[in-house]
């Protein structure tokens, strides 16, 4: 995978204006106005029942909606230029990440 490749995302400031994305194994490249930005996680739009783990660059994910298993930092010279992971289980099918740049 293409770690530098990055699909554009524009998250808000508000959690209940926030984009809504299903897609799996993309980097996004999210970009906000203000202090930091929410996107919404569809998670019942896939077959995988069980949580989901989202990786960060620059910055920190945590889980409005869904409940975080376990977050640590990667230490994998593969992926060197991503900072942490966040493993969420999601909540009546959604995860919603507010989004902080380092």
């Amino acid at each position: 995978m293409n770690l530098t490749r990055r699909t554009s995302l524009e998250a808000t400031e508000a959690r209940d204006d926030a984009p809504v994305v299903d897609d799996t194994h993309v980097i996004w490249e999210a970009t906000y106005e203000g202090e930091h930005g929410h996107v919404d996680f569809d998670a019942a739009a896939h077959s995988h029942d069980g949580p989901f783990v989202f990786y960060t660059a620059d910055g920190e994910a945590d889980p409005v909606t869904g409940t975080e298993l376990d977050r640590d930092s990667v230490e994998d010279d593969d992926c060197e230029p991503l900072d942490e992971y966040v493993e969420v289980e999601p909540d009546d099918g959604h995860i919603v990440l507010e989004l902080t740049a380092s």
